[in-house]
């Protein structure tokens, strides 16, 4: 819900934004397990309720500098789109 700001003082504008910032939910936890069933890695505390899974080869496989400089790059080389389209989804970062 909306605050009307058009009316408060510094300090009630002060004390709203740490009362907003208290509210946050504190980041998940990350943990990671075996799959007793396959055998996979399963990292759970990314994001949302689901896990992700992936086999020994292809955590190692993603896991490297190269893959890593990849994505980060992506990233930064299409933050305006990523954003556009994630509002226009109602997503945002967790």
């Amino acid at each position: 819900m909306p605050i009307d700001t058009s009316n408060m003082t510094k300090a009630q504008l002060e004390a709203a934004v740490k009362a907003l910032e208290a509210a946050q939910p504190a980041p998940r936890k990350i943990t990671v397990k075996l799959s007793d069933t396959t055998g996979s890695i399963v990292v759970s505390g990314l994001s949302g309720r689901f896990p992700t899974t992936l086999y020994r080869s292809s955590w190692k496989r993603l896991l490297t500098k190269e893959v890593a400089s990849l994505i980060l790059t992506f990233i930064e080389e299409n933050d305006e789109a990523i954003t556009a389209v994630m509002t226009a989804n109602g997503k945002t970062d967790h």
